[in-house]
């Protein structure tokens, strides 16, 4: 067994080289995932796999999901994606294989979090920190640190509520270089 490790989108990795190609968590970071796609497919050999796994909606799958909180939502969105970060790239990556002439491609959906009730002491310090990590970025959307720092104590206050469903999905992408 060979492992190897290479950045996105030049790995300098050889050509039809790995019998199998994993990469997790990174497609939502890439503005444009098609030069690492194509990576990928290089150094796969003919007959190899390549396997995708990436979030999909993280935080937008809550229920019940205040309507007034999820349209705050959008403006976190909004900031994540002018930082070219991609909160759908789990569920684009099938449409993706499909264009970079992968074949045999399936789709497997596993989850991020669920959290029937109130979330546990780890993800919500996940979020604490997310939020802070996100603060500079977000604070623009919000109209200023008030605003901001409002939304981030009723989404978290979202996450401890007892009597809702939190959860989140990645999907996990694989298909055969021909």
């Amino acid at each position: 067994m060979e492992l190897r490790q290479g950045a996105l989108p030049e790995t300098h990795l050889p050509a039809d080289h790995f019998d199998y190609v994993w990469c997790q968590y990174v497609f939502e970071y890439l503005g444009e995932p098609g030069p690492a796609l194509a990576e990928l497919v290089r150094v796969v050999r003919p007959g190899g796999r390549v396997v995708v796994a990436d979030i999909d909606g993280v935080g937008l799958w809550n229920w019940p999901f205040p309507e007034d909180l999820q349209e705050e939502s959008q403006k976190l969105l909004a900031a994540l994606r002018a930082a070219r970060f991609d909160l759908h790239a789990g569920r684009k990556l099938f449409h993706l294989f499909r264009k970079a002439g992968l074949v045999d491609v399936r789709v497997h959906i596993s989850p991020f979090y669920v959290a029937a009730g109130a979330v546990d002491a780890r993800l919500r310090e996940d979020w604490v920190i997310r939020f802070r990590t996100l603060r500079p970025l977000a604070e623009p959307f919000f109209g200023g640190a008030g605003p901001y720092d409002a939304f981030c104590e009723r989404f978290l206050a979202l996450l401890d509520d007892a009597d809702t469903l939190k959860y989140a999905m990645v999907l996990t992408t694989e298909g055969v270089k021909r």
